[in-house]
């Protein structure tokens, strides 16, 4: 039985991690898939569950079937909605959100903002102290879950002005909600992929297969067609590998650690 479950999107998400646990699958159910793994005698299931609302509640439900975690994770990467994220520094979240953009007559859109979930504060507090202990920069503040993605500067800029957010993801509220309702621990860490500057508008579904693993034949067909996005990608490639580095360095610290808030 799994002490400590981690649901991720991507695979890229999980990279670091697995070698730490020396994660191997345990199965694969579609596009979800679980690999267990073991940190200072502290098992962990990793859970992929491909990127989405709707593929992280699945991945959240097909997880419970089969174990009953002392803590959930929702890892990844997060888009910044504040100025002063940087590119993989942490955002550990008190509370999570969710965005609906609701059709109206007229093709008019509605935007709803709402409360999802609120994390414990004692799991929030060890989370930051492990953050400080590690000399890891982080931020507190609120994450938006938006079923859409959130990648103009502008669109991201306006959300943090409006509303008491820092960053935007697409899976921690489906998550959250569901360990809620099991009555489980649960707790956000996301690492800043694109700061509030950046635009990300590459195609990345079509790069990304089934397994999540990147087309590199696609993608080097799409940059010879259109060699002016190279910079944009090389940024985000960069951010992209500096996340993932910060997520599984966290990640494997709380691990190791979780025993301590268990015990306190």
């Amino acid at each position: 039985m799994s002490s400590i479950a981690v649901i991720v999107a991507l695979s890229s998400e999980l990279a670091v991690l697995r070698k730490r646990t020396n994660s191997i699958i345990k199965r694969e159910i579609g596009e979800v898939r679980f690999f267990l793994g073991k940190a200072g005698g502290q098992q962990v299931m990793l859970v992929q569950s491909g990127v989405g609302y709707r593929k992280a509640q699945r991945a959240t439900s097909l997880l419970l079937e089969s174990y009953s975690p002392e803590l959930i994770v929702s890892a990844g990467y997060t888009g910044a909605l504040q100025p002063h994220l940087g590119a993989a520094e942490l955002v550990i979240a008190p509370e999570i959100y969710e965005r609906d953009l609701q059709e109206k007559k007229g093709n008019e859109q509605v935007e709803a903002i709402r409360l999802s979930v609120r994390i414990e504060d004692s799991i929030v507090s060890f989370a930051r102290q492990l953050a400080e202990e590690m000399g890891l920069r982080y931020h507190d503040g609120n994450l938006m879950t938006s079923a859409k993605v959130v990648s103009d500067p502008a669109s991201k800029g306006l959300l943090g002005q409006e509303h008491p957010l820092v960053a935007v993801d697409m899976e921690t509220a489906a998550v959250g909600r569901m360990a809620e309702k099991s009555g489980i621990p649960f707790l956000s860490i996301r690492s800043v992929l694109d700061p509030l500057d950046l635009k990300i508008d590459l195609p990345w579904e079509q790069f990304i297969d089934r397994r999540r693993q990147v087309k590199f034949g696609y993608k080097v067909v799409y940059f010879l067609k259109q060699p002016w996005v190279v910079w944009q990608f090389m940024r985000i490639y960069r951010n992209m590998r500096q996340a993932s580095a910060a997520l599984g360095k966290y990640i494997y610290h709380l691990i190791l650690n979780w025993d301590r808030f268990a015990r306190s």
